[in-house]
């Protein structure tokens, strides 16, 4: 049972007891991933202290500068072995150079074949792991516990990824596959023979974080490490928080007034201690993870050891059915502002959805179905004959298709127009009537109205700090995540996170959820005094450098940098960046 008064998915009746996940309603890996870190972080905020015990390692296998390798070829259930001959690749790993064991494995990734490698390795005292199997972006963290645990350095390990980068593109052509994956398996033991072991170093971490955008997002994750204890600085360049719940006036699906929400977070984060700095922009920001440096407009420096951004999104700007020339035509927000204050509306309200939305490389918007369902149902209790016009109700968040199900009994009338058209090209304004053929009686309509909404999707903002601090962005614009289901609040970047519709159109409670998940991964950082410092690092050839700085505006990483003046002989260094 979750208490929607707290704004989320999160919160139970019972104080300290949080569900996450399909425990409160159906969803899809991410919005579990998001909730479950989110229920961490309001679990956090009740501890006290906290430790961090070392993993556990096996004393170190003798004579490790010999290479004995050893190969697990992964079946990944049919991901793999449904395409590939992966016992043929297996023999083929046998007969391959200084290869002292070889086999295959149902999910090697799994608990208990995690645990079979190591014995493997203590046994056959191998002292190379080739892992032919999935992308070492997503799994080299767990083979290479798997190592350490083993007593194995962790920096002898060698992925080959026969998933991604062959039997999921080559699935078509097995024999091929096979002898891809034979080639790949190959070079990965071919690498593991040269490679030698590495041993990380120690940077400190500065406990504190930054938070840049004051929406629900930002206030929720500013909040969170806060209320754990971390000083935190809360950056927003308007002069108030809330970002788009200032322009709210019900909070759907559950009628909160936004303006009490906002006023109760606003509450609470001054409670918690944030520093807010209104009407702030960052004007430089970089570093690495554990290290960053912010300079701002108000001349303030701020060390931190971990970014969240949460500079939100902006409603679509309707250009569609002469928004802006004809007084009746308006969008979703401008019928929130109307409702709040009172506004005479007309009494026949024809909504129209996915204004800005699908079409033009945008998604969907998530909000928007449940934002105009939720107006409708409104508007149609106060005697206003109210149509809804959609490509489909996407009515997916909790208490959504509740709220579909009640507008519809008290009459709101639902129509479709075609899904694989524009707005604008399924649906005919001519002087206060919209023509459409609708999908679900296959008959033509024509509609009368005094009001025309247009509910709006969410576009995202541009802000200069993602350009400094190199955070890639998807197709629609908005910030990438690392993973777009294990990792949708985190970023290729170590040390920056993302939080809210920054990273994707949400609505209010997903926001406070996927702000509180960043919040968990920032906290896991911030907890620990310092890091290990990876020791795979780029060098820098002064004897070749001519000083041209190229290689500073190019690096993907940010990990060169301008070192004093070229007439002076420094040139330029390289910063070791933490990156995944």
């Amino acid at each position: 049972h979750s208490v929607e008064s707290k704004g989320g998915l999160l919160h139970t009746s019972r104080p300290g007891v949080y569900v996450a996940g399909c425990a409160s309603s159906a969803k899809d890996i991410p919005d579990s991933v998001s909730e479950a870190g989110a229920a961490a972080a309001l679990a956090l905020t009740h501890l006290k202290s906290r430790s961090h015990p070392k993993p556990e390692e096996a004393p170190p296998i003798q004579g490790q500068e010999i290479p004995r390798v050893g190969v697990f070829i992964c079946h990944c259930g049919s991901n793999i072995a449904g395409v590939v001959d992966v016992e043929k690749v297996c023999r083929g790993a046998r007969d391959l150079p200084d290869v002292a064991h070889a086999q295959t494995q149902m999910f090697s990734c799994a608990g208990n074949t995690q645990k079979e490698i190591e014995q493997v390795i203590r046994d056959k005292k191998l002292t190379r792991v080739v892992i032919s199997a999935c992308s070492p972006k997503t799994h080299e963290g767990i083979f290479k516990g798997v190592c350490r645990r083993a007593g194995l350095n962790p920096y002898l390990l060698e992925m080959a990824n026969i998933r991604n980068h062959d039997s999921w593109v080559h699935k078509n052509d097995k024999p091929s596959a096979t002898f891809k994956a034979m080639d790949m398996t190959a070079m990965a033991v071919e690498k593991a023979r040269k490679v030698t072991a590495l041993f990380p170093s120690e940077q400190p971490v500065t406990q504190s974080a930054l938070v840049i955008g004051g929406g629900i997002a930002g206030m929720s994750a500013a909040w969170s490490l806060a209320a754990q204890g971390y000083p935190t600085y809360l950056v927003e360049t308007q002069g108030e928080l809330g970002g788009q719940l200032r322009k709210m006036d019900e909070i759907p699906p559950s009628g909160i007034k936004a303006a009490n929400f906002l006023e109760a977070q606003k509450k609470q984060i001054k409670d918690a201690g944030v520093h807010v700095l209104l009407n702030t922009k960052i004007e430089q920001i970089g570093g690495h993870v554990g290290s960053f440096t912010a300079r701002l407009s108000d001349g303030q420096e701020l060390k931190i050891g971990a970014i969240i951004l949460a500079m939100g999104s902006k409603p679509y700007e309707p250009k569609e059915f002469n928004y802006g020339r004809d007084k009746r035509v308006m969008s979703n927000w401008d019928l929130e502002k109307a409702l709040a204050n009172g506004e005479p509306i007309g009494n026949r309200v024809v909504m129209i959805g996915c204004i800005g939305s699908r079409e033009n490389g945008s998604g969907c918007s998530r909000y928007c179905c449940s934002a105009m369902i939720a107006q409708a149902l409104r508007l149609v209790k106060m005697g206003k004959s109210v149509s809804v016009i959609s490509r489909e109700i996407r009515a997916f968040s909790r208490h959504a298709e509740e709220l579909y199900e009640e507008a519809a009994r008290e009459g709101v009338r639902f129509y479709r127009y075609n899904r694989d058209q524009a707005p604008t090209q399924a649906i005919v304004q001519n002087n206060g009537t919209l023509q459409f053929k609708d999908e679900l009686l296959a008959e033509d309509l024509a509609l009368d109205y005094d009001a025309l909404v247009l509910t709006t999707g969410l576009a995202p903002s541009q802000e200069e700090v993602t350009a400094q601090l190199k955070i890639a962005k998807s197709s629609d614009g908005f910030l990438l995540e690392l993973h777009p289901k294990l990792g949708p609040a985190e970023t290729a970047s170590a040390g920056i996170y993302l939080a809210g519709s920054v990273q994707a159109p949400k609505d209010v409670r997903e926001a406070i959820a996927h702000a509180l998940a960043a919040s968990a991964k920032a906290a896991r950082l911030l907890s620990q005094s310092h890091l290990e410092k990876e020791p795979l690092t780029a060098q820098l050839e002064l004897d070749k450098c001519i000083g041209c700085m190229a290689c500073v505006k190019v690096c993907p990483f940010g990990a060169i940098e301008q070192l004093g003046k070229v007439k002076e002989g420094k040139r330029a260094r390289v910063v070791v960046r933490m990156h995944r």
